[in-house]
């Protein structure tokens, strides 16, 4: 989760001004102990905060001095919790969010949220699919602010601070919120050239014989699951010479006649549609996987989030290639 504050737009309040002071100095000292943690380094949060490494080793001391415990211990290249400071950390952004989540719903309803949202998609979908839409919601909204994350491999919500994630199959991880947004529909398709070569299959099953291409980003993956109207679920195993976890890489190796792959349609629409690639098998479908909204663990979903969760959804229900209907 990101958390912002700014101390220089607080309305006024009508309290003695050191025990409003004394509050928001205790709020920022959790805001900074959070960043420490999530960018594990004191260093990194002062160049992040755009604050003194002093002042942020004097404001995780202070709160050390009102817990009277340790909460970090630190040696030359690592931080460590300790068990009061798990505790206390999972407090901490417990009430952060709780804090966030009051603003955030104030700022709503003045129909003007601010702050930044970070979000996390994998590198081909989130450049094709994501980023235009991030730009249309920067319009829509010109006091938030958005930093994108792209990365193919599984990022941890909580430790990388990130808001919401564009996740594609079915989620492991149950302690999060996933919301389904979209279907990562599928296609079995083959290069022209190759399919000259080899022949056209007729079922599933003969594609043990032909060469496959491997994507290692599966959970299976010499492993390929269709349905077919008549025989139910089929189950097929393949092998191939070539192996990558990058779906670029594997589109291209598609269109070069490597081999044989079920790929997204969002991936390989504008192939299918040139001819580069041609759709084979078209009575079997391969089961698709779900596309998922994902946030962290939290009662309290900020409303930037909210809105950005809502906007991708609407976008991806018009969009023929993902659009779960």
């Amino acid at each position: 989760m990101s958390y912002e504050f700014t101390f220089d737009n607080m309305l006024y309040c009508d309290i003695n001004y050191s025990i409003w002071e004394y509050i928001v100095d205790r709020l920022q000292s959790l805001h900074i102990f959070i960043r420490i943690i999530e960018n594990a380094s004191f260093s990194a949060t002062a160049r992040e905060l755009n604050l003194t490494q002093s002042s942020i080793s004097k404001h995780l001391e202070a709160l050390e001095l009102q817990l009277k415990t340790k909460l970090i211990t630190r040696t030359t290249r690592q931080l460590h919790l300790t068990e009061e400071g798990e505790k206390f950390y999972r407090q901490a952004k417990s009430i952060l969010e709780q804090y966030d989540y009051a603003i955030g719903e104030v700022k709503n309803s003045k129909a003007n949220p601010s702050g930044t949202i970070r979000i996390a998609t994998s590198v081909f979908f989130g450049r094709r699919y994501i980023t235009p839409l991030l730009a249309m919601f920067l319009r829509l909204y010109p006091e938030i602010r958005l930093e994108h994350r792209l990365n193919d491999r599984a990022v941890d919500l909580i430790e990388e601070g990130i808001d919401l994630s564009i996740r594609i199959g079915e989620q492991k991880d149950s302690t999060y919120k996933a919301r389904r947004i979209g279907l990562d529909k599928r296609v079995t398709a083959a290069a022209p050239e190759l399919l000259k070569t080899y022949g056209l299959p007729k079922h599933p099953r003969e594609l043990s014989n032909y060469p496959c291409i491997i994507f290692s980003g599966l959970k299976n993956p010499h492993s390929w699951t269709y349905f077919g109207k008549k025989e139910g679920e089929i189950v097929v195993s393949v092998k191939g010479r070539y192996q990558t976890d990058v779906s670029e890489a594997m589109r291209e190796a598609l269109c070069a006649g490597i081999g044989i792959f079920p790929a997204p349609t969002w991936l390989i629409g504008r192939e299918l549609q040139s001819g580069k690639l041609q759709p084979i098998l078209q009575e079997f479908e391969p089961v698709p996987s779900p596309i998922y909204a994902v946030t962290p663990p939290s009662a309290y979903v900020p409303q930037k989030v909210k809105l950005l969760t809502d906007f991708i959804a609407s976008e991806f229900k018009v969009n023929s290639w993902i659009s779960d209907n």
